[in-house]
């Protein structure tokens, strides 16, 4: 499990991080009567989906990269689970996120994703940079900027 997601390091109002809720209904039972693993990782992808088009401000954007999946435990019906994402990585087309599914009803983890990348796409379904990157670059560069003048009125005034 990531760092960023330990139920104890959560942190829901982070700019990086987001999580929704589901009640688990008998639509959504396998033949063991256990939550599906399929609709699991459909309801996971659809929340970070919508992170990563609120975050790259661009709505046409794909799942491209699932990592390993950990089933820890199993959730039933009526549980109530939280899907929560926490952003761990940017580059300049994509975003990746990790992932977990926490049963509240039982106060545990019962699925875990290190790694989901998604990216963004223009209309002619091309890879292209997104907002949070283009965002990320002019912050890097105005603390560039400033650390350049920090460090040439130290050198003046020495």
């Amino acid at each position: 499990m990531h760092q960023d997601l330990k139920s104890y390091n959560w942190a829901p109002q982070s700019p990086r991080h987001r999580s929704t809720r589901r009640i688990i209904m008998g639509k959504d039972l396998n033949n063991a009567s256990n939550l599906f693993g399929g609709i699991a990782l459909a309801w996971i992808d659809e929340a970070a989906l919508i992170f990563a088009t609120e975050l790259m401000d661009n709505h046409k954007c794909v799942t491209k990269y699932i990592s390993e999946i950990e089933f820890l435990t199993a959730s039933i019906l009526g549980d109530v689970i939280e899907i929560r994402v926490a952003l761990i990585k940017t580059g300049k087309t994509s975003l990746t996120f990790s992932c977990e599914m926490f049963n509240v009803t039982k106060a545990v983890t019962c699925l875990s994703i290190d790694k989901m990348t998604f990216v963004s796409l223009n209309w002619q379904n091309q890879p292209t940079p997104h907002r949070y990157y283009v965002e990320q670059l002019e912050q890097d560069e105005a603390q560039s900027e400033q650390d350049v003048s920090r460090s040439s009125a130290a050198k003046s005034q020495s």
